[in-house]
């Protein structure tokens, strides 16, 4: 101990918890990165501090254009909710107008209400009904089957405005599940570029069209490539960009990257398909160390026609559990 602190034997390091650089020194720590010289440890030690803060601002710039959209889509599915819960009684104003109908012999002009045999009560119990005193019985019977087709025209006409408006949120959550776990300005941008195309957001500085793709993320395990998308549009590239007999892995029930095992027609052995596995839960919004991944051979998966970048469907699958701690091994 008295030769280490008195020694002028220098063992420049930067030492890291979690991929983040927390401190430099002189002399050498456990677990940490050596250097040549200090200065040299220095310079890393703020310039990845430097490239750190600045992933977390485009991460926090994408975060709030994402909140933002999501609000605006949440409020507009209230509203249209809202408009459905209205119609909730269509069913019930077509049986008033039916037991009119039924009963017109009994009823007269004139009349504030009736309570008839309502025959669709399993119970058999009476139905009062509400009646203009202006109006014959036959057209109080129409005023309600009016409201009626009124009511399941709005609910016609709500459905697939409902449905796209979940499809959005829906892929608004795949894309804030991507933000919180890029690490790199390579997946920054892809996720900036799909937000840009999607109208979201507005990118000052535009990437030249002519310019190379930005890779995915890749891993060598075992003798096998295994691929992970960026962003939704880099996950779509990837099946396509595939062979049928490839892997591809997906968190089951989950937002999360899509992930290729290039197979080459080789079985894949457990050990390269756990680690894939991980590599798809650590970049999911999967918690914990036991999250399911859903695994297939790429021809089994499918993408439909006008749904939005990133979504598929697939069949004939098994389920494996990913470790995400297990991606960050060597």
């Amino acid at each position: 101990m008295h030769d280490y602190i008195f020694s002028d034997e220098l063992s420049p390091c930067v030492l890291e918890r979690g991929g983040a650089p927390t401190d430099f020194f002189a002399r050498r720590r456990a677990g940490a990165l050596p250097f040549d010289t200090l200065s040299a440890a220095q310079a890393y030690f703020y310039s990845k501090r430097k490239a750190q803060k600045n992933v977390q601002l485009r991460r926090n710039r994408l975060t709030a254009a994402l909140t933002s959209a999501r609000k605006k889509q949440e409020k507009k599915l209230a509203l249209l909710l809202e408009r459905k819960q209205a119609c909730a009684g269509m069913e019930t104003e077509r049986v008033k107008g039916e037991l009119i109908t039924a009963n017109l012999y009994a009823l007269k002009q004139g009349m504030a209400s009736c309570e008839v045999y309502n025959y669709y009560d399993e119970g058999g119990a009476n139905m009062k009904i509400a009646l203009d005193p202006t109006l014959t019985p036959s057209e109080n019977a129409q005023r309600y089957f009016a409201r009626y087709r009124k009511q399941k025209r709005t609910l016609e006409a709500l459905a697939p405005q409902i449905a796209e408006t979940e499809g959005e949120l829906s892929y608004y959550a795949s894309l804030l599940a991507a933000v919180e776990t890029a690490e790199s300005d390579n997946d920054l941008t892809s996720l900036e570029e799909e937000l840009a195309q999607a109208g979201l957001m507005h990118v000052q500085t535009v990437r030249n069209k002519k310019a190379p793709a930005i890779p995915y993320r890749t891993f060598e395990r075992g003798g096998f490539t295994i691929y992970a998308g960026r962003s939704n549009v880099q996950n779509d590239r990837l099946i396509r960009e595939s062979h049928g007999d490839d892997l591809w892995l997906h968190a089951r029930n989950l937002h999360s990257c899509h992930v290729v095992i290039r197979s080459g027609g080789r079985k894949v052995s457990e050990e390269v398909l756990a680690f894939a596995a991980a590599v798809c839960a650590k970049y999911s919004a999967g918690k914990g160390d036991r999250v399911p991944v859903d695994v297939c051979p790429v021809r089994r998966v499918k993408k439909p026609k006008g749904a939005k970048a990133g979504f598929v469907t697939y069949t004939d699958f098994e389920t494996v559990l990913g470790d995400p701690a297990r991606a960050e091994e060597a």
